[in-house]
């Protein structure tokens, strides 16, 4: 594309967008509220995405083994565990730390579970397993079960999936209203977009007769387009990032076991997201408009 056309389509652009102001601006204005929708449901996937991550790497499987079991076999027992594909990490707790445990936390403990030491100890080995895959804790937990002196094998399979159905289904809910919201934008450049097609028909006429292509008449359409969507992704970033990373900084300090994606993490991501789907937005519309509307 030469320098001068391009010179040409920038100004033509800019021009059609200050002559129609009004539309340019209502356009804009659909364009920056969608956007922040679209901002709000990505942020909620992205970090509903993030905290199952996080749930799922707290998740863990208990495997139960005999207090009589020598040191040797509860080392061989670890080292089975933690060859098992999925697992990322396995900490043996003792009888007598789970002893500790309980006096600790149970209401009364020191006094209830007094005397219950060493060889009166009755509680068993304890494995606890976490996971890197999630999705194989079903197959790890018939395998530890599989393990010969294993007595038990607790888990909470059910919360895990429930936390994984859970998060897809959002997510497919957030994909579903991005769309009707970018469509939504696409509808109404699109109309900007035809008025100025139409207002300019004589003009496009003159041109066409004198040897105008195509794609020269319809650039400049697309670029205002463009720059229409462009615009308003812009002014949606700042309410959305900052808006955003007011919520994580105020989640912080209120829940520790479960944390935000951190703002500045995603600060290029997101104002690269914004820029692509606004100039998309605007350039689909556009398209869109001429290709019924601009009779060349």
């Amino acid at each position: 594309m030469p320098l001068r056309n391009m010179k040409y389509y920038a100004g033509q652009s800019l021009y059609s967008v200050w002559r129609n102001k009004l539309m340019s601006l209502i356009s804009m204005s659909t364009v920056c509220f969608c956007l922040i929708l679209l901002g709000v449901a990505i942020l909620i996937g992205d970090n509903l995405q993030y905290i199952s991550q996080q749930l799922q790497a707290q998740f863990e499987i208990q495997a139960f083994m005999d207090s009589g079991a020598s040191q040797a076999q509860v080392s061989e027992m670890e080292k089975q565990i933690k060859a098992l594909a999925g697992v990322a990490d396995v900490v043996v707790e003792t009888p007598e730390e789970g002893i500790e445990w309980f006096k600790q936390e149970v209401e009364n403990g020191a006094e209830a579970f007094e005397g219950l030491e060493g060889e009166n100890n009755p509680l068993p080995y304890c494995f606890k397993v976490t996971l890197s895959d999630a999705s194989q804790a079903e197959n790890i937990e018939k395998s530890i079960q599989s393990m010969n002196q294993i007595l038990q094998v607790n888990n909470r399979r059910d919360v895990l999936n429930s936390i994984v159905h859970f998060t897809k289904g959002i997510r497919w809910v957030s994909l579903a209203g991005m769309l009707i919201f970018a469509l939504i934008a696409v509808f109404i450049i699109s109309n900007t977009i035809k008025l100025a097609v139409m207002a300019r028909s004589r003009e496009i006429s003159i041109m066409k007769s004198v040897g105008a292509t195509d794609w020269f008449i319809r650039w400049p359409f697309i670029i205002e387009g463009a720059i229409v969507g462009l615009i308003g992704a812009v002014i949606a970033f700042f309410p959305v990032f900052f808006g955003y990373r007011g919520i994580a900084h105020w989640w912080s300090g209120l829940l520790d076991i479960v944390k935000l994606v951190d703002a500045n993490a995603i600060l290029v991501y997101l104002i690269l997201a914004f820029c692509l789907i606004g100039i998309g937005i605007g350039s689909i519309g556009s398209i869109m408009a001429v290709r019924k509307h601009l009779r060349v």
